[in-house]
């Protein structure tokens, strides 16, 4: 089980993680993205600028000053966790405890059935959970977003998963909660 270095994803994390009687290694590449100008601000208009991942321009693009980090920047960052969990030899069911828009960007970027225009448009509340299947060298496949089925073939084997009793699935990666105010 990974989780960002913020304490709301520390918090989410640590019952799966006492349930389980296993470590929690915290790691800053899955935090949240950064927002530049926007960090802080609770308005619409900054809500609606937020959820427009900056993955959504061209590869490789940077953002102006006021957005923060490019995608670019965000995905590599996530994709060295990944990687390390991967590379240490994990099998069967990882956790990722991240945030909202991270989660977002990397899953439209990585998983081969979610578009930008679908991660972009879904919601994803705090502690809700996108599952994915794969590993870094075959790809992603998104199984699951926030409860719901992601349609095709995919969604077919985690229902079969579901009807069987079985729940190996490659990796969750969960929203932390926000922490009260």
């Amino acid at each position: 089980m990974y989780a960002s270095t913020l304490p709301r994803a520390r918090l989410t994390a640590a019952p799966l993680a006492v349930e389980r009687g296993i470590e929690v290694r915290i790691r800053d590449g899955i935090r949240e993205l950064s927002a530049g100008e926007l960090e802080m601000r609770a308005d619409e208009d900054t809500a609606r600028q937020y959820r427009r991942p900056p993955s959504l321009g061209p590869p490789g693009a940077s953002p102006p000053d006021s957005r923060g980090e490019s995608g670019s920047e965000a995905l590599a960052r996530f994709d060295a966790v990944v990687a390390e969990a991967a590379a240490a030899g994990e099998r069967g069911t990882v956790a990722l405890v991240s945030h909202g828009a991270a989660i977002r960007v990397w899953t439209a970027a990585r998983a081969r059935n979610v578009t930008v225009g679908f991660a972009a448009e879904s919601s994803l509340e705090s502690a809700g959970m996108v599952v994915v299947e794969g590993s870094p060298d075959s790809g992603w496949t998104a199984l699951c977003w926030a409860g719901t089925v992601v349609p095709g073939d995919p969604a077919r084997r985690f229902l079969q998963m579901i009807l069987r009793g079985g729940f190996s699935v490659g990796w969750y990666v969960v929203t932390s909660r926000r922490m009260p105010e």
